[in-house]
């Protein structure tokens, strides 16, 4: 009783002293939150994607998605589609630029405008100023759009410059795999081993039995083919070293 009196007693610092320790606590989580807040969403091959880049690229992706699929809000799925989309796309540029940075890959600028106007474009062109009635490129439309691009609107400028960058990226993709491509090599051997494998065939017949179905009468087995059959095959049978051991606890 005694105790449970000065409990009582005590009751009020009790309280001050919780109220204290939960503000602390509070205070200590929002002050590591803040430290600890995060700046980039992910860390690939050492580069660090930070989060305004992450969600500045999804906006990017979710209005181009908007436009191809003429839709003016997306659902649920979409969105959480195309952010997984843009993730895989950044880790995918990350990885690929520094393969192509060791393996000293680059576009030329010549190049890139080739893909653009040149006399075969990239099929991204192709895709993005088709002729609706032929199918086929309007070269027309693609030059009065690079032409008077400078006066258009900032969302267009920047969908064209992201229609180029990624171009360069797949121009950048294919020299690569190319050039995987070549450095693998196979012996003729090989490659004649498997031709022959995937187009040399044969018809013939056979007849099968069970082992089970021969009587033991009809097969003599000596001594000197159990021990030719052990010592070609006494590795199947090995085993650790091994000791039993009894004891009294």
């Amino acid at each position: 009783m005694a105790v449970l009196g000065n409990i009582r007693k005590r009751s009020g610092l009790a309280v001050i002293f919780v109220g204290v320790a939960i503000l602390a606590f509070v205070l200590g989580d929002i002050g590591n939150s803040t430290w600890r807040n995060p700046t980039s969403v992910g860390v690939v091959a050492g580069d660090k994607i930070s989060y305004i880049d992450f969600e500045k690229k999804v906006e990017e992706n979710l209005e181009y998605t908007k436009q191809s699929l003429q839709k003016e809000n997306l659902t649920s799925e979409e969105i959480y589609s195309v952010r997984q989309n843009t993730w895989n796309q950044l880790v995918n540029q990350i990885i690929m630029e520094k393969a192509f940075e060791e393996t000293g890959l680059t576009i030329s600028q010549d190049e890139l405008t080739d893909l653009i106007q040149g006399p075969n474009p990239h099929k991204y062109i192709l895709q993005n100023f088709q002729n609706s009635q032929t199918g086929s490129l309007d070269r027309e439309l693609l030059m009065n759009f690079l032409q008077t691009l400078d006066q258009r609107e900032p969302e267009l400028q920047k969908q064209m410059e992201n229609l180029i960058e990624a171009i360069r990226q797949d121009r950048l993709n294919t020299k690569f795999n190319v050039l995987i491509g070549k450095a693998y090599y196979m012996p003729s051997a090989l490659v004649l081993k498997d031709y022959q494998l995937k187009n040399v065939k044969a018809s013939f017949n056979f007849v099968a039995q069970s082992f089970t179905l021969v009587p033991d009468s009809l097969v003599k087995v000596s001594d000197k083919d159990l021990k030719a059959y052990y010592n070609k095959h006494k590795q199947n049978y090995e085993q650790e070293e091994s000791r039993d051991i009894d004891y009294v606890v």
